[in-house]
C-alpha cells in the first residue's frame, strides 16, 4: 500500500512536464505559468485549537509562477511538524507525534492573505522509541494573514493522513518571509 502513495506522489511532482511548452533556453511557460525555480519562503509557526497543539518549521520552493494581483504557484514544501492531543487540563493524552513531510503545494500569495493546498508524503514518529515508524499520504491547508508585515502572520492550518492520531487543525502565529 506504500508503494501506491510513493507513485502517486512521483506522477503529481511529474505532471507538468506533459503540460510545457518551451519558450527559449531560459523559460519554460504553460499557459500563464513561467517555470522559475525559486524559494518561496519559509516559516516556524505554533498554532492550537482546543486539544492539538502543533509546532512546526517549513520551506516552500516555487517551480511554476504567475504574477498578477495574487501570485500563484506551484511548488514544494518540507516541513517538520510536531503535535499532541492535550486534555482540558493540559495533560498530554496521545503524543507527541512527529512527522517530516515533503508536499507538493499550490499556493495564492497576495499582500496580505496566503492560502497553500498541500499533498504528499509524511514520515511518522510516535513518542514511544517502541512504536515503529510508517510513510503516511498526507493532505492538508492554511490559509496565513500577515499582521502588518509580511514576518508576522496569523495562520489557520489543518492536516491529515487520513488515519488516527494523524488529523489535526489549529489557530495560531507564524513567523517567517515570503516573497
Amino acid at each position: 500500500m506504500k508503494n501506491i502513495y510513493h507513485i502517486i506522489g512521483f506522477f503529481i511532482i511529474c505532471f507538468s512536464s506533459f503540460v510545457i511548452r518551451a519558450q527559449d533556453k531560459d523559460t519554460i511557460q504553460t499557459e500563464n505559468f513561467i517555470f522559475s525555480p525559486s524559494i518561496a519562503g519559509g516559516q516556524i509557526e505554533v498554532t492550537s485549537l482546543l486539544i492539538v497543539t502543533e509546532l512546526g518549521a517549513l520551506l516552500d520552493f516555487d517551480f511554476f509562477k504567475t504574477k498578477s494581483k495574487i501570485d500563484y504557484s506551484f511548488g514544494a514544501r518540507f516541513s517538520y511538524e510536531n503535535y499532541s492531543y492535550l486534555t482540558f487540563n493540559h495533560s498530554t493524552i496521545e503524543g507527541p507525534y512527529q512527522d517530516y513531510c515533503f508536499y507538493a503545494r499550490h499556493s495564492g500569495r497576495s499582500e496580505n492573505i496566503h492560502f497553500n493546498i498541500l499533498a504528499g508524503l509524511a514520515y511518522h514518529l510516535e513518542a514511544s522509541k517502541y512504536s515503529p515508524t510508517t510513510t503516511h499520504f498526507r493532505a492538508g491547508f492554511e490559509i496565513r494573514v500577515n499582521l502588518g508585515t509580511k514576518i508576522l502572520g496569523l495562520i489557520f492550518k489543518g492536516t491529515t493522513s487520513f488515519d488516527s492520531n494523524t488529523t489535526y487543525f489549529g489557530l495560531g502565529i507564524a513567523v517567517g518571509y515570503y516573497e
